[in-house]
C-alpha cells in the first residue's frame, strides 16, 4: 500500500494470492478521496471486486456494469469487464475519473488489440481532464512470455520506456529487421530493464512475503 501511495501511476505485480485487489482499494481511498474510480477487469472477478470494496469501504457506492445498455455512472466505484469495454467507451470517456484500475493488466499486452487501444484512449482522455489521475495496473504475470508484453503497461504508467515501441524493442526485445518488418519476440538487456522498472513496478513472490 505504501508503494501505491507514493506514486500516481504504478504497476503492482505481486504473485497471485497476495492481495493486490485489497491493496489497490485501500490506497485509492487515500489517493482519491470521494473521486470516481473505474475498475476494468475480467468478467470472472467483477463480483470479487465488489465484495472486496464492501469489506474495505462499506459506505462507498459500487456499480457493476453488465451487458451493453447505457446506465448512469453515479457510484464512487464503477466495475466493468474488458469484453464489454468497447460498448461503453463513449460513455466512459465523458466521466471525470479520479482513478483507473486495470486488473489482470496482462490482458492488454497486445498493443494492437481493441481493448489495449480503448485502455490508452481512456487513460489519455482522463489524464487530460485530471492531471492528478491515479492509474494502477495489477498483474501477477507482467512478463507473460516476452519483454514486449510489458510495453503497453509502461505506456499506461507514463514511464519513459513506454514512449517508443521501436526503441524499447531494440533495447530489450533483441529486435531484428526481417523481410516482413521488425521481429520483437526476443529478450535482451533484462538486468537493465529490471533496474529501469524499480520506480514504477513492485513485484513480490509468496516466498518474499511469507519468509
Amino acid at each position: 500500500v505504501a508503494f501505491l501511495l507514493g506514486r500516481r501511476r504504478a504497476i503492482l505485480a505481486d504473485d497471485m494470492g497476495l492481495g493486490k485487489t485489497r491493496q489497490s482499494i485501500i490506497s485509492l481511498r487515500h489517493l482519491t478521496p470521494g473521486g470516481a474510480r473505474l475498475v476494468i477487469c475480467p468478467a470472472s472477478v467483477k463480483r470479487n471486486w465488489a465484495r472486496e470494496i464492501a469489506v474495505v469501504a462499506a459506505d462507498s457506492p459500487v456499480m457493476v456494469i453488465e451487458g451493453s445498455a447505457p446506465i448512469p455512472l453515479t457510484a464512487e466505484w464503477i466495475i466493468i469487464n474488458y469484453d464489454i469495454l468497447g460498448r461503453h467507451i463513449d460513455h466512459l470517456l465523458q466521466v471525470p475519473w479520479a482513478a483507473l484500475v486495470f486488473d489482470e493488466a496482462h490482458y492488454l499486452k497486445n498493443h494492437t488489440s481493441a481493448r489495449s487501444k480503448f485502455a490508452r484512449q481512456l487513460t489519455a482522455t482522463a489524464a487530460a481532464a485530471n492531471p492528478s489521475l491515479a492509474v494502477q495496473l495489477l498483474t501477477g504475470t507482467p512478463l507473460t512470455s516476452r519483454p514486449r508484453d510489458l510495453f503497453v503497461l509502461l505506456q499506461l504508467a507514463a514511464h519513459r520506456l513506454g514512449r517508443s515501441f521501436l526503441a524499447f524493442a531494440k533495447r530489450y526485445c533483441a529486435a531484428e529487421k526481417g523481410e516482413y518488418g521488425w521481429k520483437t519476440g526476443g529478450a535482451s538487456n533484462i538486468a537493465e530493464l529490471t533496474v529501469q522498472l524499480h520506480g514504477v513496478m513492485l513485484r513480490r513472490s509468496k516466498d518474499d512475503v511469507l519468509a
